[in-house]
C-alpha cells in the first residue's frame, strides 16, 4: 500500500535496498537448506522435501520423498527355553509379572527355529504366548536371478546356512517346484535341481521373445515354465514364459535392459540422446524400444552407435521418435543363445521360505519392543511433463576406486546427482547399487564402498531417473523392488518390499530420516507446476499405513542474468537484482519489460519478481 503512493524512482531505490537485504539472507543461508529440520515428516509419515523451490530453466535437480522412522528399544531380557508348544515358549527360570511383555516381540536367536520373531499376546510368570504359531513363513522375497540349482535375491543379507532344511515355496508356481534348501549364503539359496525339459539354441529374439525355428511346440505348452539362457547372446538370464507358439517363447517383462533415457532428436534411421556418452558400438545388435510418444511400442535392432546416437533400420513412416520420448536398450537372445526350459524360479518370481516345528529346549530368545518397522513402500510421483523431464543417465565406466566410479566421457552437472542411486547393470560389479554423495563432471563418489568386486573398465551403469532412495536398506532391511521403476507419460512409480534386517532378521532399524524415493528432473519450460505424491508405506507384519496424497511445487524461471553491458556474464548476481528492481512497474510493451525480469509471470515487475531472482542468486544460467 505504501509503495503505491511513492514515485517510481523512490520505489526502485527501496527495492535496491531490499535486493541487498535478500542477497545477505541468501548468502547467510546459502540456499542449501530451504526448509528447517522441523519440516521433516513426523514418525510414520512421508513428505516431499523440500516442498517448494525455484529452478532455472535447463537445470537438473533432485526430487526426494522422505520418511521418518524410529529405533526399537534396546533388547530387554533374554531367555533360554525349557519347553515350547505351537504358540508358546517357556523358561522355568523366569519370574515375570503377568502380561508385562504383552505387545512386545520375542526373537529366537539360536537353534533350528531361529531367527523367527513373534508378537507376544500375553505371559505368565515363565511362559510367553505368541500371536501366531512357530514355524510358517519366515522370509519372503523376489528372485533377481535363478539357475537349475539356485535362487538369488540380491541384498537379502541372510546368515550363511540359516535356512538349511527349510522349504522354498513359490506360490504362483504351485507345489510341484518346491524344494528343501540344501544351504544358503547371504543372497543365494542352493537347492536340488530343477531338470531341463528342453535344451536347444535360439535362432533369434526380440525384447520380449526367444525364437527357435528348429522346433515345433504345441501352443502354450511351456506357459508358466522358466526359460534360462546359459551361454551366447543374452546370457545369463532367466525369465517366466507367458505363452508360446510353435517356435517362439514370449516372456513376462523384457530381457535385461542395458540402458535407457530420453531422446533429444531423431531422423528416419537414427535416435539421439545428447546427454549420453556411450562407448562406440557397445549396443550393436541389441534392441532399442520406444516407450512413449508417437513411436511408442516400436522396436529396432541397433546396427551401430556413437557416443550419443543409435543407428537403426528405418522407423515406420510417421513414427520417428520425438524429443522427450523415453526409450530403453535391451539385450535379446541371438542365434548364439543356448537355452533350456525348466520348472522352478526365474527373475521376478516371488518366493517364501517356510519353517516347521517348535523351538527345542535350549533355544535362546530375546524380548524387545518394536515401535516402528516399515516393511515396504509404494510411491507414485505425478508431475507436469510440459515443464519437467525425468533425467536418466548412464554410460560405461572407465575406472573406479573403492568409493568412486569414473566415466571419462561423461559430462555430469557438478553435484546434481547427490542423493541419487547408481546401479551397475552389466560387467564387473553388476547388481551393486550405491548412493551418490558427490559428483564432478566425470566421477561419482558413492557410499557405502563397493564390494570386493568393484566396477571395472567397461562396466555399464545407470544413475538418476526414478529410484528407491535406499532408506530402508540403510536401516538394515533387505530391500527388493521387483518391478523396477515404472515410467508413465507423467508419472514415476517405485514399489518395494522388505522383511527383516540383513544381519539378524530383526524387524527394527535405527532412528533416522531418509529418502524413500529419488527422482532426477530437469526444468524445461517456465512456470509453476505441482508434483503429486501418492505414498503408501507397509509394516513388516503386513499392516498398511493409510496412503498419503501429498503435493509439492517447483517454479521454473528463465535465467534473469541481464547484467550490463549487452552480453550477460552467465552469473546471477547483485547487478541482476538491481536490473530487476530498476524495472519496477514495467509491463509487457514497456521498454524495460522482459520475461526474464518477470519470473512470477503476472505481467508486472514487482517485489515478487525480486524475491524469485534472489532465490537463484549466485547460480549460473548454464549449470556447471
Amino acid at each position: 500500500m505504501i509503495l503505491r503512493h511513492c514515485p517510481l524512482p523512490s520505489v526502485r531505490a527501496l527495492l535496491l535496498v531490499a535486493a541487498a537485504f535478500l542477497v545477505a539472507m541468501v548468502v547467510a543461508f546459502d540456499g542449501r537448506n530451504p526448509q528447517p529440520a522441523s519440516a521433516d515428516p513426523a514418525f510414520g509419515q512421508v513428505r516431499p522435501f523440500p516442498t517448494s523451490g525455484v529452478i532455472l530453466q535447463g537445470h537438473i535437480f533432485p526430487f526426494n520423498v522422505r520418511m521418518t522412522t524410529c529405533a526399537d528399544n534396546a533388547v530387554i531380557p533374554t531367555g533360554d527355553s525349557t519347553s515350547a508348544t505351537a504358540t508358546t515358549i517357556t523358561d522355568t527360570t523366569k519370574n515375570w509379572t503377568t502380561n508385562q511383555w504383552a505387545g512386545y516381540d520375542v526373537q529366537l536367536t539360536s537353534g533350528t527355529q531361529s531367527p523367527q520373531w513373534r508378537t507376544i499376546t500375553s505371559n505368565t510368570s515363565n511362559t510367553l504366548t505368541v500371536s501366531t504359531a512357530w514355524g510358517g513363513i519366515v522370509d519372503t522375497g523376489t528372485a533377481t536371478s535363478a539357475t537349475t540349482t539356485t535362487l538369488t535375491d540380491l541384498g537379502s543379507g541372510w546368515l550363511g546356512g540359516e535356512y538349511t532344511g527349510y522349504t522354498l515355496e513359490m506360490p504362483s508356481l504351485g507345489a510341484g517346484p518346491n524344494r528343501v534348501i540344501t544351504t544358503n549364503n547371504a543372497d543365494t539359496l542352493t537347492l536340488p535341481q530343477w531338470p531341463a525339459l528342453v535344451t536347444d539354441t535360439a535362432t533369434s529374439g526380440t525384447s520380449t521373445t526367444l525364437q527357435d525355428t528348429s522346433v515345433s511346440w504345441t501352443t502354450n505348452q511351456w506357459a508358466g515354465k522358466a526359460v534360462q539362457i546359459n551361454s551366447g547372446g543374452a546370457s545369463v538370464q532367466s525369465r517366466r514364459i507367458a505363452s508360446n507358439t510353435n517356435n517362439t517363447l514370449t516372456i513376462e517383462g523384457t530381457w535385461t535392459t542395458s540402458g535407457g533415457g530420453s531422446a533429444t532428436a531423431a531422423t528416419s534411421t537414427t535416435m539421439t540422446d545428447a546427454t549420453q556418452s556411450w562407448t562406440v558400438n557397445a549396443f550393436a545388435n541389441r534392441r532399442v524400444d520406444i516407450l512413449t510418444g508417437v513411436a511408442a511400442g516400436d522396436s529396432r535392432v541397433i546396427t551401430s552407435n556413437t557416443a550419443t546416437q543409435l543407428t537403426v533400420p528405418a522407423w515406420d513412416a510417421g513414427q520417428t521418435p520425438a524429443f522427450g520420448d523415453l526409450y530403453r536398450i535391451v539385450q535379446p537372445p541371438t542365434n548364439t543363445s543356448a537355452y533350456i526350459i525348466r520348472d522352478g524360479p526365474s527373475i521376478g518370481t516371488a518366493f517364501q521360505i517356510r519353517n516347521v516345528g517348535t523351538p527345542a529346549a535350549g533355544t535362546d530368545f530375546q524380548i524387545f519392543k518394536s515401535q516402528c518397522r516399515p516393511g515396504g513402500e509404494n510411491i507414485t510421483v505425478t508431475y507436469d511433463d510440459a515443464k519437467f523431464d525425468v533425467v536418466l543417465l548412464g554410460g560405461v565406466a572407465t575406472s573406479s576406486t573403492s568409493t568412486t566410479l569414473v566415466d571419462s566421457s561423461a559430462n555430469f552437472k557438478v553435484n546434481s546427482l547427490v542423493g541419487s542411486r547408481v546401479v551397475i547393470t552389466v560387467g564387473a560389479g553388476a547388481g551393486q547399487t550405491r548412493t551418490v554423495v558427490s559428483n564432478t563432471k566425470t566421477q561419482l563418489t558413492v557410499t557405502p564402498a563397493w564390494t570386493v568386486v568393484m566396477p571395472g573398465s567397461g562396466s555399464v551403469y545407470q544413475v538418476g531417473g526414478g529410484q528407491e532412495g535406499g532408506f530402508l536398506t540403510s536401516t538394515g532391511r533387505a530391500l527388493s523392488c521387483p518391478g523396477g521403476t515404472i515410467y508413465g507419460a507423467n508419472t514415476v512409480n517405485v514399489d518395494c518390499v522388505t522383511l527383516g534386517s540383513g544381519g539378524t532378521n530383526l524387524p527394527q532399524g535405527p532412528t533416522g530420516i531418509g529418502n524413500l524415493v529419488n527422482v532426477i528432473f530437469q526444468g524445461v519450460n517456465r512456470g509453476t507446476a505441482t508434483f503429486t505424491i501418492t505414498a503408501q508405506v507397509l509394516e513388516v507384519d503386513g499392516t498398511v499405513i493409510p496412503a498419503d496424497v501429498l503435493n509439492a511445487t517447483r517454479r521454473v524461471i528463465l535465467c534473469p542474468d541481464s547484467a550490463p553491458p549487452a552480453s550477460p556474464d552467465g552469473l546471477i548476481n547483485v547487478a541482476d537484482l538491481g536490473t530487476t528492481a530498476a524495472a519496477y512497474g514495467q509491463q509487457p510493451g514497456d521498454p524495460g519489460y522482459t520475461q526474464q525480469k518477470d519470473p512470477s509471470e503476472d505481467g508486472n515487475i514487482n517485489p515478487a519478481d525480486l524475491g524469485l531472482v534472489a532465490a537463484v542468486f549466485q547460480k549460473r544460467c548454464v549449470q556447471p
